[in-house]
């Protein structure tokens, strides 16, 4: 069972999402998740691997947060109100092999510290020479993929903790 599975199986013109001025419906979100899910496979990215979600609310959390999903990978969401050592933390820890995050949070991210990063995606904002643009990210990758099947016991998401009795635990 994989939870992404749902999103294939939704009515493809229905509205799933309203975000400010934009709708989006099953089949707009479960198309741009694929292409997520297939630049991911192009990055090396596989089943297990982590990726963190170091966005705020958005589109682009839920668009990534299933193409994650839809290969396995693991889901690794950062509140994006913590503080820059709960954030360091929780990345040394986790140590994603790819970070979505936006333009005015990547300062939090110091990409040389994390041994199997391989990618900052940047879903809103400008991006640095060594980071890319979400859309073009996706632009050039299938919009077509099926969610693998899961086993009962693999992860999907590590969340943590708010760290009031010491560190963040995920």
């Amino acid at each position: 069972m994989n939870i992404a599975q749902h999103l294939e199986r939704a009515e493809p013109d229905k509205l799933a999402l309203i975000f400010e001025e934009r709708s989006f419906t099953y089949g707009e979100i479960n198309e741009m998740s694929n292409r997520v899910a297939n630049a991911l496979i192009a990055e090396g990215i596989s089943c297990g691997d982590r990726v963190a979600l170091f966005l705020p609310n958005m589109p682009s959390f839920v668009i990534a947060y299933f193409g994650i999903l839809k290969i396995g990978g693991v889901a690794v969401s950062i509140n994006s109100t913590l503080k820059a050592n709960e954030i360091k933390f929780i990345l040394d820890d986790s140590n994603p092999k790819v970070i979505f995050t936006t333009e005015a949070l990547r300062v939090h991210v110091t990409a040389k510290e994390l041994a199997q990063l391989k990618r900052i995606i940047i879903a809103e904002g400008n991006t640095k020479e060594e980071d890319v643009g979400l859309n073009e990210w996706m632009a050039h990758s299938s919009p077509k993929a099926l969610a693998m099947d899961m086993a009962e016991g693999d992860p999907a998401a590590i969340l943590y903790t708010s760290g009031t009795t010491g560190g963040p635990k995920g």
